[in-house]
């Protein structure tokens, strides 16, 4: 599967500790992880990360939502934090 050319990069991917979502195609990532609330806070300096660039309204769907991130949002729409 080839990425799409529209995702954007991770900054700081190799700093990252904790990643979870609470919202489709919304990640929320820190560099020290935090169990207050199972990792569902804002504690520790808590980063929002959209791996989609925005498109404009006359793309298609497919475009908006590659496969790979439907797959993504299925995992992690469990609302438990990736380790």
């Amino acid at each position: 599967m080839k990425i799409p050319d529209n995702v954007l990069p991770l900054p700081g991917t190799m700093k990252v500790h904790q990643v979870f979502t609470e919202e489709k195609g919304v990640f929320k990532y820190r560099d020290l992880s935090c169990f207050c609330r199972r990792g569902f806070c804002s504690c520790m300096d808590l980063k929002e990360y959209r791996p989609l660039k925005p498109v404009d309204e006359k793309s298609s769907s497919d475009e908006c939502e590659p496969d790979f991130m439907k797959e993504i949002g299925n995992l992690v729409h469990q609302k438990k934090p990736i380790l």
